[in-house]
């Protein structure tokens, strides 16, 4: 294999699948290799340590058949077993070694079809220069599992078969905290395994905290169990999500959502001649909101537990392959009313096996499907073929799909929005994110016009939040010198005498932040020392590095106040920013500022037609599909490193 030390470490700088996605990989390998008729038990181990209590070992376990010889291509990139499988989770022999190392540089595997007869391979990446060739050697027999495995998962010392993946020394894990991990990843890789969480398999959190290199890890008993389903569609009645804190639903009331047909619609192809005539099949499900889920006792359903939840899921469509979630999101399909958060209220699942990957551009790591996609009447009439008025099958057979699918959001929405008019027409409950006054009506501010909504998601702000908008985060650094900024939030370096700001405007920016944005996760301190640093730039941007969790695809939004001040957010869940901006904004280095430079040039250009509200609009959506093509690139500069 022709890597060297050097392109070992760069495949770490690579777009990587994060946490939740690296854990995914495994666990996939874990559901496709498990032994037929048999319950499989897989565990994620999560080991704490220091006095930060911070997550530094991981290790996933499971009950499968075991690798036998081919454990000596496992961290191979391409080294996989499933190249161009057509029914399996996998395919392209690059998920356990990227996985591996997106979340550390040390990693090891073992794996057994005999008990007690374990194979072993590992990584250690600084065992090479930068210019030596990786040469991993074939697997040894060790006579036991590493002593952290078995003190956190004794029943394996009488598995007759299994796998451990255990990250040593992690650097890269995100959250930090094994609780904060647990939260945030839950309801993600509840969906993506929804299908699969049953009696027969199930995915297990374990949790523990060392205290000491030579001590026994603890185990953290009250945050150890199982994964529940996360459904989008909320039509699984049990065993799910909803029957935990901090749901607590009980079990009688998970009947909330209703199916639109009482079996699934399937969709067919033409014959695909590139797979000997094989006709591709894709299933569709959509399902609404109940009234009394919409509107509890005539109220706004949205501020609910339910309504917080189906407002974080990001989107109305969730892609299915071999049963295991794809993605979720829009994927340019949109409501008549454009933007309306009633979108929560509504959910489609399109499903496809892994045979149709090339129909709809499934990339390596397997989180997107790049031809999945609105395609508008016009671009489908423009589409046709070296100009004799056809069109090719495959691109048909996606728009009927599209159109099909665009049909059931115009039905959907409008059950949907019948049931909520009338409220918002008796009394004005909607703040302006500008103006701050309760001015807003049917998606315009009577002072301020049609800028109060949020521009990444095209939703009215409501009491001047966006319903979908996530906290944000202050940076660290100096923008101006990339130095460390003191706890009054002042540059050593800056000479700028502070902008001359009144008491009230000061007011004002803390309520900017602290409410319009979420800012919930810092201190009124914080956001003082915030505000003083940027007054000293005497800079009319306020950058700020802010996740998006919802809208992972956009890069950058921004709110314009009145002349005074812009402040431009950077999306860290972006994959650009994890794989390009991140290093230079944690090292403040210059490439960060002629990034920020380039930015900020953008949103001027951007505020130069604000007046011309159509072609305003336009710039918008412009900049929300470049989010958009930029990570479906980054996807494809993984697929090509990967081959």
């Amino acid at each position: 294999m022709s890597l060297t030390g050097a392109g070992l470490r760069t495949m770490r700088s690579v777009p990587n699948f994060g946490t939740v996605g690296a854990l995914a990989e495994i666990i996939d390998n874990s559901i496709q290799w498990r032994v037929p008729n048999k319950t499989c038990n897989i565990n994620v181990v999560l080991i704490e340590k220091g006095s930060g209590k911070t997550v530094k070992d991981v290790i996933i376990t499971d009950n499968g058949i075991g690798m036998g010889s081919i454990i000596d291509r496992c961290l191979w990139f391409g080294g996989g077993t499933n190249h161009g499988a057509k029914t399996n989770l996998g395919k392209y022999g690059v998920g356990l070694p990227y996985a591996c190392c997106s979340q550390s540089e040390t990693y090891h595997v073992y794996s057994w079809q005999e008990r007690g007869k374990y194979k072993y391979v590992y990584r250690k990446h600084s065992e090479w220069k930068d210019d030596d060739l990786v040469d991993d050697k074939p697997h040894t027999q060790v006579k036991s599992l590493p002593e952290i495995v078995l003190q956190t998962c004794p029943e394996l010392k009488e598995q007759a078969s299994g796998t451990v993946i255990y990250w040593e020394n992690c650097d890269e894990v995100d959250p930090k905290k094994a609780e904060t991990i647990i939260r945030h990843t839950e309801e993600r890789l509840g969906r993506l395994y929804r299908n699969f969480i049953s009696d027969e398999i199930h995915i297990n959190w374990k949790p523990f905290r060392q205290a000491a290199a030579k001590q026994a890890p603890t185990a953290l008993k009250n945050l150890t169990g199982k994964l529940k389903i996360n459904d989008p569609l909320r039509l699984i009645k049990s065993g799910t999500i909803l029957s935990n804190a901090p749901y607590s639903l009980t079990e009688g009331q998970h009947d909330i959502f209703e199916a639109q047909f009482s079996k699934p619609k399937s969709m067919k192809s033409e014959p695909d001649p590139d797979l000997n005539g094989h006709i591709h099949e894709v299933s569709i499900r959509v399902s609404i909101a109940k009234p009394e889920v919409q509107k509890p006792n005539g109220k706004d359903g949205g501020k609910t537990v339910i309504g917080k939840l189906c407002a974080r899921d990001g989107g109305m469509i969730t892609l299915i392959r071999a049963k295991r979630e794809l993605k979720l999101g829009n994927f340019g399909f949109e409501a008549p009313n454009s933007g309306e958060s009633r979108l929560r209220w509504l959910k489609i699942e399109v499903s496809f096996d892994p045979i149709s990957d090339k129909l709809w551009g499934v990339n390596a790591n397997k989180t997107n499907a790049q031809k999945f996609r609105m395609i508008s009447t016009d671009q489908y009439e423009s589409h046709s073929k070296d100009g004799d008025g056809s069109v090719p099958w495959d691109f048909k057979y996606r728009y009927e799909i599209g159109s099909f699918i665009a049909q059931q959001i115009k039905e959907a929405y409008k059950i949907i929005e019948n049931r909520g008019s009338g409220s918002r027409k008796k009394k004005n409950k909607t703040k302006c994110g500008q103006c701050l006054q309760f001015t807003v009506n049917n998606g315009k501010c009577s002072t301020c016009g049609d800028l109060e909504q949020c521009i990444t998601h095209q939703i009215p702000y409501e009491n001047g939040v966006c319903p979908v908008c996530e906290s944000v985060m202050t940076p660290a650094i100096c923008l101006t010198h990339k130095t460390q900024l003191d706890n009054d939030g002042n540059c050593p370096k800056c000479s700028h005498e502070p902008v001359d700001f009144s008491q009230d405007e000061r007011d004002e920016l803390n309520y900017i932040l602290k409410e319009n944005y979420a800012f919930q996760n810092c201190s009124n301190e914080g956001i003082q020392s915030s505000i003083n640093w940027f007054l000293k730039t005497g800079k009319d941007y306020f950058v700020i590095f802010a996740p998006d969790t919802l809208n992972a695809d956009s890069l950058i939004t921004y709110r314009y106040y009145d002349g005074r001040f812009t402040l431009l957010f950077v999306n860290t869940c972006h994959a650009f920013y994890k794989s390009h901006i991140e290093i230079h904004y944690q090292e403040g280095d210059d490439e960060l500022e002629s990034l920020i430079l380039f930015l900020i040039s953008w949103v001027a250009a951007e505020l130069h037609h604000s007046q011309d509200t159509e072609m305003y609009r336009k710039l918008g959506k412009f900049r929300a599909r470049f989010g958009i093509e930029l990570s479906d690139n980054l996807a494809d500069w993984v697929d090509i490193i990967g081959k």
